[in-house]
Parts: structure tokens; sequence; C-alpha cells
């Protein structure tokens, strides 16, 4: 049985800033495995088993990968809603999940490096437009 768990992880914003993302992940023997796309963190994906640590207040923070599910983390800044619901609707045909930390900010989550290759054509295309910015938070496909 797994427990479903809240996780810290430490980034450093666009000014160069300390903050923290919290993700849900569940408690395996072997770890803990990521149950959210990260939105602002780099370095892991949906499905990651992470190694974390308590503090003295009992909340756990990440500590390192332990195994890389395969999938990738693409985080979207997008100009408008009607941009960012046409890429939404466009990754999920992909076979890609999305969460977003708001209107304009998505994290997709991206399963394998073919639809990758698809989706990174489309953000490409928008992005040369203007219309949106991506970073590449995590390529799950590269060992």
């Amino acid at each position: 049985m797994t427990t479903n768990e809240r996780i810290r992880f430490k980034f450093e914003n666009a000014d160069g800033e300390l903050e923290v993302e919290s993700m849900w992940a569940n408690a395996c023997d072997d770890g803990y495995l990521i149950d959210n796309i990260p939105c602002y963190v780099t370095g892991v994906a949906l499905g990651d088993m992470i190694a974390v640590e308590k503090d003295a207040e009992g909340m756990l923070w990440f500590k390192h990968l332990v195994r890389a599910s395969g999938h990738s983390t693409i985080q979207v800044l997008f100009d408008n809603e009607a941009i960012a619901k046409t890429t939404c609707e466009n990754a999920i045909a992909l076979g890609c999940a999305w969460e977003g930390a708001s209107e304009l900010l998505v994290a997709v989550d991206v399963p394998s490096k073919a639809i990758y290759d698809e989706l990174k054509r489309y953000l490409d295309a928008y992005e040369q437009r203007g219309l949106l910015e991506y970073q590449e938070a995590c390529l799950g496909f590269i060992t």
C-alpha cells in the first residue's frame, strides 16, 4: 500500500531567489514516486522515484533522484489564455498531460521522446511568433 505525502523541493526563481514548490508523491519501499508535474522545479518529472529527508518539523524535502521514469517535463509561459488552452488541447491529443500553476503557466508531462519531438515542433513555432516561452525542465528520455 502506498501513502500520498507532500514533498518540498527548493528551486531558484528567475530573480535568483530561493523558493519552494511542493508536490505529491507516493511512499514506496525504495523511495517516493512523484505524482505531480513540476511547475517550477527542474530535473525531475512525473513518475520519478526520489529520496527524501525529514526536517525537524517532520516535513519531507527532496534529497536526490533515485530512478528516472523516462517522462519529460516542459514548463510553458503563455502570452494569452487562448493560446494556453489550444496548446493544452494539442498536448492532450499527443498523449501528454498538463497541470497549471496559473492560466498562463503550465507544466506538461511528456511520456516519450517520439511525442516530445512533435510537441517541440509545435512549441517552437509558437515561440518564434512570440506567443509563448518554454523550458525543457527535465528531458527524461536522455540517459
